[in-house]
């Protein structure tokens, strides 16, 4: 079609995976090195995060190839809802002899433990792949780190990678997976292209389709970037598209113009949403894609961190709340209370954002600079937090309702709903079960929202200094740290001091305790940041 017009050799953004088109930025060989990192641990897990479409299968390709020989590799794009399930499919991919039919859980691991000697005596490691680790439920997770119980008197047989979307991270921060955590050796979650790499990106992938033209100026870049979220096959999705329809007109460069029309085609409409962005990548993965299985958020879809997409928006039985008071119940019966997206819309105004209509909460966040932290707990929690959240209430018929938790001083705390508002004693709602929330934040420079045993690097660094500013460990800290079991014990104390389950990981909660002062304008329960 437009090869010849634009002086290319081949199609440039195709969605084949052929690994001349490879473009690793930064933050993707840091990923790398975590993966490799982890794996030269011997044993235990390691954990890459990211939104659909950010580059994490293709950075897992990368990982395979730079395997060492001697090492047998099962990877399971799809895992069962079930811990029978999974575990027959890891014989399956290990080629583990099993008989027909289901086996127990017991059969399974007895089976898999005899194999992971073998490969231990025969001088080999294994290593499990797991892609779409956040549709696992606790137990099913539970299951999968007593694989990492074979061992040796000297070494782990196992090596594990979970791979998924970010509400793999939240899953994984819960007190009952504490155990698996404490097991994630190296973990990192890769965000989107900047302006910079998406130009970089396209530039990389014209030159190896053969063309020595800029075929996308500086000025439609940063358009580009911003209708793909710098997601990277999005990006392929409108370049193509894009250049077909310059191809049309006779042009010899992508305007503005021509992206926009280009983006509607895609869409369907006069401009992307979350929705459609998802919509549009899972396609792009359906038409040539390979190791991946995409999950489709709900757009605004309440996740609970240990239930499937699904059961957070169909399930047909939902608890009875218990009596809730005249004021409350008032507000509940808004009919913005009856729409997450509105909530999602005031807890951004909160931050002085204008939301997106129609876009995915937390995927929206991430072009502001903003991290989404979903999680279960109460008022006590969100207190620690300090940041307005979103939760959920059942009204008096068990529906569910959504309020935005605007300020918590002293024993009031003020719901909001579309414009109206009421201040609440919290005494009063110790029986209302408010146990689901979601809040924004902005995560401190370089720690990427979560730290634990085994990251280095400036972003240690800073955790290192706030524990001894804050008095839970004492000395200098090295110019380089290491998290290891020193400042793991420190987040430990840290974490006992403020009344928080001592899990020694750096996350969510720990990072704002430890941030001290808000940067400015950022919204806090206690008052203005």
């Amino acid at each position: 079609m437009y090869l010849e017009h634009f002086g290319l050799r081949e199609f440039p953004f195709s969605l084949a995976p052929d690994p001349r088109f490879l473009y690793l930025s930064a933050q993707h060989r840091e990923a790398l090195a975590h993966l490799l990192y982890g794996v030269r641990t011997e044993g235990g897990f390691v954990q890459l995060t990211g939104e659909v479409g950010t580059g994490k299968t293709t950075v897992c390709r990368c990982f395979l190839e730079q395997l060492p020989p001697g090492t047998r590799v099962a990877v399971i794009l799809t895992p069962g809802p079930t811990a029978e399930e999974l575990l027959a499919s890891v014989c399956d991919e290990f080629e583990i002899l099993r008989p027909a039919g289901p086996a127990s859980v017991k059969e399974s691991l007895d089976r898999i433990s005899r194999f992971l000697l073998d490969v231990h005596a025969a001088g080999e490691r294994a290593v499990l792949v797991i892609d779409e680790a956040q549709t696992l439920d606790a137990d099913v997770l539970e299951q999968v780190r007593l694989l990492t119980n074979i061992e040796t008197s000297r070494h782990k047989l196992l090596q594990i990678i979970l791979m998924g979307q970010p509400e793999l991270r939240a899953t994984l921060s819960r007190p009952d997976l504490r155990q698996l955590a404490q097991r994630i050796t190296a973990r990192f979650h890769l965000r989107p292209l900047s302006r910079k790499e998406t130009q970089e990106y396209v530039r990389h992938r014209i030159e190896v389709a053969g063309g020595g033209e800029e075929l996308f100026p500086p000025e439609v870049i940063g358009r580009l970037r911003r209708l793909s979220r710098g997601v990277p096959r999005l990006i392929n999705v409108l370049c193509d598209r894009s250049l077909l329809g310059a191809f049309a007109q006779g042009k010899r460069q992508v305007d503005g113009a021509t992206l926009s029309q280009a983006a509607r085609e895609v869409a369907g409409r006069s401009e992307w949403s979350g929705t459609q962005l998802r919509y549009a990548a899972a396609a792009a993965g359906a038409a040539g894609v390979i190791m991946i299985a995409l999950v489709l958020l709900v757009p605004h879809g309440w996740r609970s961190p240990e239930r499937s997409p699904a059961a957070a928006v169909s399930s047909p039985v939902a608890p009875r709340a218990p009596a809730i008071s005249g004021v409350l119940r008032a507000l509940l019966e808004q009919p913005e209370a009856q729409r997450q997206e509105e909530a999602w819309r005031a807890l951004f105004r909160l931050w002085g954002i204008n939301a997106r209509e129609g876009e995915n909460g937390c995927a929206q966040a991430l072009a502001h600079g903003l991290d989404c932290v979903r999680g279960e707990g109460g008022l006590e929690q969100l207190s620690r937090m300090n940041r307005p959240a979103i939760v959920r209430v059942d009204d008096a018929q068990g529906q569910p309702r959504w309020l935005v938790v605007e300020r918590l001083q002293g024993r009031q705390v003020t719901f909001s709903a579309g414009g109206a508002r009421t201040v609440v004693n919290v005494d009063a709602q110790t029986g209302q079960g408010i146990t689901q929330f979601a809040l924004l934040w902005r995560p401190p420079a370089r720690t990427r929202g979560m730290l634990a045993a085994g990251d280095r690097g400036s972003g240690v660094a800073w955790l290192a200094q706030r524990l001894v500013a804050a008095g839970a460990m004492v000395g200098a800290v090295a110019a380089d740290p290491v998290y290891d079991e020193t400042i793991t014990e420190a987040v430990r104390s840290f974490q006992r001091s403020q009344g928080m389950n001592p899990d020694g990981i750096a996350g969510p909660e720990t990072l704002m305790l430890l941030d001290g002062e808000s940067a400015p304008g950022t919204p806090t329960l206690a008052g203005a940041g």
